[in-house]
């Protein structure tokens, strides 16, 4: 009759990969227990018929991983002056296979669903802050195994960008001033204020480098009238800020 005889070879295809040099082939012979005139026909790869055709089933069954992935390498650089800070190198192997790439702020290992896993290794991460920061590299694989942590610490100064404030504090607009007036200022900076500049009538008269910031001013050096007073403060940064222009009458 027509149709498959099918064959267990499972114990004879361990023994070959156990050792290979044992493997000589498989031979398909009749049975001790037929007939002399007992035989059977089988079809050939090439038969006509397609469903005549031997074939092979092959059923791969992969022994349980429990073996997470190892980071090899993980590279940031030393200082940054950004929040953004450039991954130079990020690697990682498994027994099977690498299937996600995480950074994180936290030295706590994450699960294989927290959110963030990446398929390739990324090349930045985002810190929350500025200042001395460590970040920790970790890999995972398709069972949900999760690597050990790789760490590096990076030193992140943000430039800085906020001019300070400043303006006039004395004398009050409108005032009448005459003789030797002292002009104060008042100036703060997120950082520090470096210096302090005392303008009369747009023309700049002093400098002042620290704190109180105030400049003694000859009003006798202008004539009778409305002359105005303005300030203007800097940082190290080279930020500036300019006070408000505060008029005052002078009558020498």
């Amino acid at each position: 009759t027509y149709g498959y005889k099918s064959w267990n070879v499972t114990g004879m295809v361990r023994e070959w990969v156990a050792s290979p040099s044992g493997n000589l082939g498989l031979l398909l012979n009749s049975s001790t227990k037929a007939s002399s005139d007992s035989n059977r026909m089988f079809a050939s790869s090439e038969a006509t018929d397609a469903t005549q055709r031997p074939k092979l089933v092959v059923t791969y069954v992969l022994a349980s991983d429990a073996t997470a992935p190892t980071v090899n390498t993980f590279t940031l650089p030393t200082t940054a002056t950004s929040l953004t800070v450039p991954i130079t190198a990020f690697t990682a192997t498994d027994e099977v296979g690498v299937t996600g790439y995480l950074v994180t702020e936290s030295s706590t290992q994450p699960s294989a669903t927290a959110i963030g896993w990446s398929t390739s290794a990324p090349s930045s991460f985002t810190f929350s802050s500025a200042g001395t920061k460590t970040a920790y590299a970790w890999a995972k694989d398709a069972a949900g195994n999760v690597s050990g942590s790789l760490s590096r610490t990076v030193t992140i100064t943000l430039p800085d960008t906020t001019a300070p404030t400043v303006s006039i504090t004395s004398p009050s607009a409108n005032s009448v001033v005459r003789g030797s007036k002292t002009i104060y200022a008042s100036a703060s900076d997120n950082v520090k204020v470096t210096k302090v500049e005392f303008y009369v009538n747009g023309v700049l008269k002093l400098t002042s480098g620290s704190s109180p910031f105030k400049y003694s001013w000859n009003t006798r050096t202008v004539g009778n009238g409305t002359c105005g007073l303005m300030a203007k403060a800097y940082d190290a940064a080279g930020n500036m800020q300019q006070s408000s222009t505060v008029s005052v009458r002078v009558k020498n």
